[in-house]
C-alpha cells in the first residue's frame, strides 16, 4: 500500500483511491470520513433548533442512562421537582403516550 494510506479504501484488496471506489464500503468509507467530527447523535440538530420534542426524548434518554448506570437515584430525580410539578408530569406523560399510541394505530 502507498503512503497515502489514509487516502485509500480499506475495504477490499485493490485499496481504490479517494475518489474511484469500485466497492460499496470504499464509497461509505469515505463518506464517513468526510462527515463532520463530534456531530454522533442524529438528533442534534433538532435540539439545537428547538424542537421540543426531540428536547423531550434528549431528557428521557439522559435520565434513563443516568438510572441506569446508577450515577444518579430516582428520588434524588423526583426530589428536584415539587408534588404539584410531578402530578403535572404524570398527567402530561399520560397524555402524550396516548397520542402517540393512537398516532401509531392510526397508521
Amino acid at each position: 500500500m502507498s503512503k497515502n494510506c489514509e487516502n485509500r479504501c480499506p475495504g477490499c484488496g485493490k485499496h481504490c483511491p479517494m475518489g474511484a471506489e469500485r466497492c460499496k464500503y470504499g464509497k461509505k468509507y469515505f463518506m464517513k470520513a468526510a462527515a463532520p467530527a463530534g456531530d454522533k447523535r442524529k438528533w442534534d440538530r433538532y435540539t439545537q433548533s428547538g424542537g421540543t420534542a426531540w428536547q423531550l426524548f434528549d431528557a428521557a434518554r439522559s435520565i434513563k442512562k443516568a438510572l441506569k448506570s446508577g450515577s444518579v437515584s430516582e428520588s434524588t430525580l423526583l426530589g428536584t421537582i415539587s408534588e404539584q410539578e410531578q402530578a403535572q408530569l404524570c398527567a402530561l406523560l399520560g397524555r402524550l403516550g396516548s397520542a402517540a399510541q393512537s398516532g401509531s394505530s392510526a397508521r
